[in-house]
């Protein structure tokens, strides 16, 4: 069996194992909901559909224990408002760790002032760090009480990796320091993916 020379961490997020060598946790499930063009999701009015968010939070927690399957939820806050909502749904059914998400910054800032403050913070990711990250969204992340962030170190000016690792190391150009030193200004996140 294929196995990493370098050590691999393992990482756990609420009750979710993540990483470590290949087999020795199983691949975790992570469906996103409330996002952009969502069916159940009425951006204008700010709300959605309980009853369908909850059918789907039930068909997802019935797959993963039938194939064993271990789950987190991305939760994608199209507004400051319905990340809150969103946020509190999920937190109120279903024991699953949830990823905070959005393209929107103000969603984003919101759901970690939110999390931090309402008890679900310890169960609660941040996707994530990236190349457009700025100073108010490190100190948003670094008053926040939540659990983790996961890194995207992807550089969309060039793909090659030799950007791709000085974005991590040292921004690349576009952020102050690195990503990865980004992420441990964070002194709250005792989890880190990347």
């Amino acid at each position: 069996m294929f196995k990493f020379a370098r050590e691999q961490k393992v990482i756990e997020i609420g009750s979710i194992k993540i990483g470590g060598q290949v087999g020795e946790n199983p691949t975790v499930l992570i469906p996103t909901i409330f996002y952009d063009g969502h069916k159940i999701v009425d951006a204008k009015n700010n709300k959605f559909d309980e009853s369908k968010a909850l059918a789907l939070i039930r068909e997802v927690e019935e797959v993963g224990e039938k194939h064993k399957l271990p789950f987190m939820f991305q939760v994608v806050g199209l507004t400051p408002e319905l990340m809150k909502k969103g946020l509190d749904f999920m937190a109120d059914n279903t024991k699953a760790p949830i990823i905070i998400d959005s393209a929107d910054k103000k969603a984003r800032l919101a759901g970690l002032e939110h999390a931090s403050k309402n008890n679900y913070a310890s169960r609660t990711m941040y996707n994530a760090i990236n190349m457009m990250i700025d100073s108010e969204e490190i100190a948003a992340l670094t008053k926040s009480k939540i659990e983790g962030v996961i890194i995207l170190g992807f550089n969309m000016h060039d793909p090659s990796v030799k950007a791709r690792i000085a974005l991590l190391e040292d921004g690349g150009g576009f952020t102050e320091k690195g990503l990865r030193d980004s992420a441990r200004a964070s002194a709250s996140m005792s989890t880190v993916l990347r």
